[in-house]
């Protein structure tokens, strides 16, 4: 589906089942980093496979869960 598709309001919902995956991240310069980038490895099912987010914007996981 497209993001101008419109979604069936009757039909099942894709969030009925939220997906799982192992994350893995890099950073640009271990030494000083400034950006992470969050991917996920050979999953054909997601339209989006990384995230890459600055420094200042990055927020621990744990502070999420």
């Amino acid at each position: 589906m497209s993001a101008i598709e419109h979604a069936d309001a009757n039909g099942s919902s894709a969030l009925d089942e939220l997906p799982e995956f192992e994350l893995t991240y890099r950073f640009d310069d271990e030494a000083n980093p400034q950006e992470v980038t969050l991917f996920v490895e050979d999953d054909e099912d997601l339209a989006t496979r990384w995230l890459t987010m600055d420094r200042g914007h990055a927020v621990s996981l744990e502070t999420v869960q």
